[in-house]
């Protein structure tokens, strides 16, 4: 555990200690009743495994800000194409296949493999090679139009996305 994480917690028990509360819960401070600051609101929790291990790589990198931040968007654009490319899977009701599927977005081909990973779905190694086939141009598309979000006009879209492509490949 980090030693600012390790610090953080210190700090929630001690004021958890001294508050009387735990999670926003409401508090009886003097015969009256009050709600803790973010009472009745769902937290959200921080993942602070993610942070650091983000953070040891990116110190431990010899890359400039620069490059590591250019490197977060397209990873983040990717994860958006995913996320995508997951709901409508699962509005289509298709979420199991997608689940078998989706480690091949980014595998390179390898047709024998997809018998045993779809097993369950009693599809057959050609129909599963299409469906790769089609998940795949799917998450292109989508990952085409996270793209479009970020550029000005639709002329930068190809340069962008080959950018993309060169930093993912480093």
């Amino acid at each position: 555990m980090g030693r600012l994480r390790g610090q953080l917690e210190e700090q929630v028990k001690l004021a958890t200690l001294r508050n009387g509360t735990r999670d926003g819960q409401l508090v009886m401070t003097e015969g009256v009743v009050t709600a803790k600051r973010g009472g009745g609101v769902p937290l959200i929790p921080l993942d602070t495994v993610e942070a650091e291990a983000q953070i040891q790589v990116a110190s431990s990198s010899n890359s400039s800000p620069d490059h590591a931040f250019d490197r977060a968007w397209a990873e983040t654009v990717l994860q958006g194409g995913v996320e995508r490319l997951r709901a409508q899977y699962e509005t289509e009701g298709r979420a199991a296949l997608f689940a078998k599927l989706s480690p091949y977005l980014t595998r390179p081909v390898d047709r024998s493999g997809y018998a045993g990973s779809v097993q369950p779905l009693n599809l057959d190694a050609n129909t599963v090679a299409a469906e790769v086939f089609r998940l795949r141009r799917r998450y292109r598309e989508l990952v085409r139009a996270e793209v479009a979000n970020t550029v000005a006009t639709p002329a930068e879209i190809d340069s962008e996305m080959g950018y993309l492509v060169e930093l993912l490949a480093k």
